[in-house]
């Protein structure tokens, strides 16, 4: 176990780990030499591997199973991300962990985390436009990049893909001397005697899901015996997987936050793909919930609250929430409250206070142009800090006489992730091992059944 040097509060170790945040200036500046910097990133982060006593060996110890997709970290920041890099392999190498799954930053050829040259597997998840300013505009720049991480040896495994990407994957598969594989959907594996239910919302997730089982398939039978054969079969999911893919939880995705009768329904979607599948879980799940109110449409009171950030198209998002019936829609910035503090773990340098204000005058235009194509039925609002969100919204709960009130977060992580710091500052609060004890209980008792009744069975 690591032993600290000294004693550091929490706040304090968050406020020097934020100094290492590059300012807005700097990071633009970046951005524009992004073609000449970007192929230091490996060699930079592997001199500082190097000051730690960390050669490329060591990192081979931790049977490393890589990741690379379109929803990765968002951040921009080089010296704060390097800096987490290789805070993370110190730990892990430190701590003897069995295996370490690291998921790239940004893209993945010249990201900080392809130091790694030998990992036991690597996935590749959902592609899709996202971080053009540094990737590219097309899936299929995307796609090259994504496979940078492919190594020699160690086999790939992704979900479907557009035809385009596809073809660039194996192209690159065939370079970097290794295959592809492409997972079957998450229905088609053997779940009996176990409800095919998966934790999370959405067909994105279900792929995810069917990617992480054939990793994590492999990892084991490759560590078990030293070498294994990649394939892509559906196969019987052993009572631990079925209870794990049940149980999942991610906080911020299709979550639903009560509080009385104002439900917070938060997904940190930030993309065209992810904004569809978000809009169809709210279709759903506000259907679900105005039933349960049995109360007139107009007691029920609907609110959009959106952020659209970097070079993403605001209009192209917002056009993804314009069919529902919202009574408002608040556009806001990221930033919970005025003079946040920099021991704050939600605290963002990357971007000036004047950029945040020109990126919500823009996400306003594209709104209304939106509603100008359709009746208009929303109020729009605007607010720069999440609190002043929270309070209109406790404002209308109080003396709006409303029987339920939906309030949908989208349109960005860190939106989602500072609004969840200002309504419940801690996210398990909630807790809910007994029934986790129950349902594991139950789970295996259907496993020991089927065991019994039918040994031998694959």
């Amino acid at each position: 176990m690591i032993q600290p040097s000294s004693k550091k509060s929490y706040e304090q170790a968050v406020a020097k780990l934020n100094s290492l945040q590059t300012n807005a200036a700097v990071l633009e500046r970046a951005k524009q030499d992004k073609d000449r910097t970007a192929a230091l990133n490996v060699p930079q982060t592997e001199k500082y591997l190097q000051r730690l006593g960390i050669l490329h060996f060591d990192l081979d110890k931790l049977n490393i199973i890589h990741v690379s997709g379109t929803k990765e970290h968002p951040t921009d920041l080089p010296a704060y991300f390097k800096f987490l890099t290789v805070m993370a392999f110190y730990v892990f190498l430190k701590e003897e962990v069995n295996v370490a799954v690291i998921e790239v930053g940004i893209g993945g050829q010249f990201d900080c985390t392809n130091v790694i040259r030998q990992p036991v597997v690597c996935g590749i998840t959902s592609l899709g436009l996202d971080h053009t300013s540094i990737l590219g505009d097309t899936v299929e720049k995307i796609a090259w990049h994504k496979a940078g991480i492919m190594k020699p040896g160690a086999p790939a495994f992704t979900v479907v893909q557009p035809e385009s990407a596809v073809d660039i994957l194996q192209d690159r598969a065939f370079e970097r001397e290794t295959e592809v594989h492409f997972v079957p959907p998450l229905e088609a594996y053997r779940w009996f005697p176990y409800p095919p239910h998966l934790g999370l919302y959405g067909e994105v997730q279900k792929l995810n899901a069917s990617l992480a089982l054939q990793l994590t398939r492999y990892w084991l039978k490759w560590h078990s015996s030293g070498s294994a054969i990649a394939g892509c079969e559906p196969f019987r999911l052993p009572w631990k997987s079925a209870l794990g893919l049940r149980a999942a939880k991610w906080p911020g995705r299709c979550q639903t936050v009560r509080k009385g009768n104002l439900f917070y329904l938060l997904d940190g979607a930030h993309t065209v793909e992810s904004l569809t599948e978000c809009s169809i879980w709210f279709s759903k799940t506000s259907k679900i919930l105005t039933e349960s109110a049995d109360a007139l449409r107009e007691k029920i009171l609907k609110v959009l609250v959106f952020n659209a950030t970097g070079d993403r198209s605001p209009k192209l998002l917002l056009s993804c929430l314009v069919e529902h019936d919202w009574d408002y829609v608040i556009l806001t910035t990221n930033v919970l409250v005025p003079d946040q503090s920099c021991s704050s773990d939600i605290t963002n340098f990357q971007v000036s206070r004047e950029s945040q204000l020109r990126r919500l005058e823009q996400n306003k235009v594209a709104w209304m142009e939106l509603q100008n194509t359709e009746p208009a039925k929303s109020s729009t609002l605007v607010f720069e800090y999440i609190s002043d969100v929270l309070s209109w919204i406790s404002e209308k709960e109080r003396n709006g006489h409303f029987e339920q009130i939906q309030v949908l977060v989208t349109g960005s992580l860190h939106l989602v992730g500072g609004l969840l710091s200002g309504i419940q500052p801690d996210i398990t609060e909630e807790d809910e091992s007994g029934s986790f004890k129950i349902l594991k209980s139950h789970y295996k008792h259907l496993w020991d059944l089927r065991e019994n009744s039918s040994p031998g069975t694959p």
